[in-house]
């Protein structure tokens, strides 16, 4: 009996080929193995190489016939390792999450089909990293990735303390503002405040740093104008010291000034204020600002007064405080004074202690003899409150 002829076609070329287990050697680089004499009969044909799925057909010879098998092997699989900065990052291959890497970084995926694919490693915080993979049949996929951060941090500070600062897209704070974290990119950051006008910067974070930003709000003028008006009228209403005090302060801190007509003499006894002449009480000026005390006494033909007009930076001043004199027949006419203790411009061993009194008070009379508005408990609310402001200015300016 005649034996039969067996071609092998393959695909990939270089396939192993197994005939009932036995090696009968690889397919050319064509793809073709040629068995001219194999004995009529069935057999199992194995076809099989790295990276290709393997094959198992039967196929019947007959005597004196030529036979062929043409066998197309499906590609296989391959392991991917992948190496990651920082660790616990999400591993997608093709779109679709496989993993995470563990604690030190490493993944491995062991069954990523033969081909091109598309590797993208992601983690909160940090860019996203992207990188093409070939797989082959023969050779294991490998991908050490670093991942940039994606934030940065911003500081803001300003000149002017607990302003508002809106960073655009992040959120609102009060400054100074000290590394909040960001995305990368540029912002629009609003600094604003009461009494400064608003201010508007443009900043840029770069990934992994801390970017600064120094805004100065510069103040508003007119509405510390209208701030200035507010105090002094509540300081004239007699019955507002307490407003008087809070926009007064807030004066005080915009760089503002405000006036005060008041009276001016040397402290004397109880009961005495009123045998004063007007050459001894005459009205004054006391301009109060957040630098400086200035005082201009108001002096005509009918009142003189032995202090010249001077202005003293305001935290040199040494005290002031409230002194209440007086009692019995002459407690409507006794002093409310404010006393304060000021350097003397010209002679700085004998600093100047000077006295005043609301100038509409009713205690104290002018040199015509006129009762002003005030009550005894108001002027020394009035004087109280002043005092309180002074004190205040100088010890910001310290």
């Amino acid at each position: 009996m005649p034996n039969a002829e067996l071609i092998i076609n393959t695909t990939p070329p270089n396939s192993m080929i197994l005939i009932d287990g036995e090696s009968l050697g690889v397919t050319d680089e064509d793809g073709s193995l040629n068995l001219p004499s194999f004995k009529p009969g069935t057999y199992t044909v194995s076809v099989s190489k790295a990276g290709y799925l393997p094959s198992i057909q039967e196929i019947t010879l007959s005597a004196g016939r030529k036979e062929t098998l043409t066998v197309e092997l499906m590609l296989g699989a391959q392991a991917l390792s992948i190496v990651a900065t920082p660790p616990q990052s999400e591993v997608y291959i093709d779109d679709v999450l496989r993993g995470t890497t563990d604690a030190s970084g490493k993944a491995t995926f062991a069954d990523v089909a033969i081909g091109e694919h598309r590797v993208l490693i992601r983690k909160p915080r940090y860019r996203d990293a992207v990188y093409p993979l070939s797989l082959s049949p023969d050779k294991e996929g490998q991908i050490n990735a670093n991942l940039e951060l994606a934030v940065g941090f911003l500081s803001v500070t300003t000149n002017v303390a607990n302003a508002g600062i809106d960073i655009a897209g992040v959120g609102k704070y009060s400054s100074p503002v000290s590394k909040v974290e960001v995305q990368t990119g540029s912002y629009t950051v609003t600094a604003s405040s009461p009494l400064y006008v608003t201010q508007k910067r443009e900043v840029n974070v770069s990934s992994g740093h801390e970017d600064q930003l120094s805004v100065t709000l510069e103040v508003d003028i007119p509405a510390r104008n209208r701030l200035t008006v507010t105090a002094m009228n509540a300081f004239s209403r007699g019955n507002d010291f307490y407003s008087f005090m809070v926009s007064a302060k807030q004066v005080i801190d915009v760089s503002g000034s405000m006036e005060f007509n008041l009276q001016h003499h040397d402290f004397v006894m109880p009961g005495l204020a009123i045998l004063q002449t007007g050459e001894r009480i005459h009205r004054v000026k006391l301009m109060i600002s957040a630098t400086s005390i200035s005082f201009d006494p108001q002096v005509n033909q009918e009142a003189e007064c032995s202090f010249r007009k001077f202005s003293v930076p305001i935290e040199t001043l040494s005290s002031v405080q409230v002194d209440e004199t007086g009692g019995g027949l002459f407690k409507k006419v006794a002093g409310v004074y404010l006393k304060m203790e000021l350097p003397n411009p010209t002679n700085p061993k004998k600093p100047y202690t000077l006295n005043f009194v609301d100038s509409t008070s009713a205690f104290v009379r002018d040199t015509r003899g006129t009762t002003a508005i005030r009550s005894r408990t108001e002027a020394s609310q009035a004087l109280n409150a002043l005092s309180q402001v002074i004190r205040y200015a100088s010890t910001k300016a310290r």
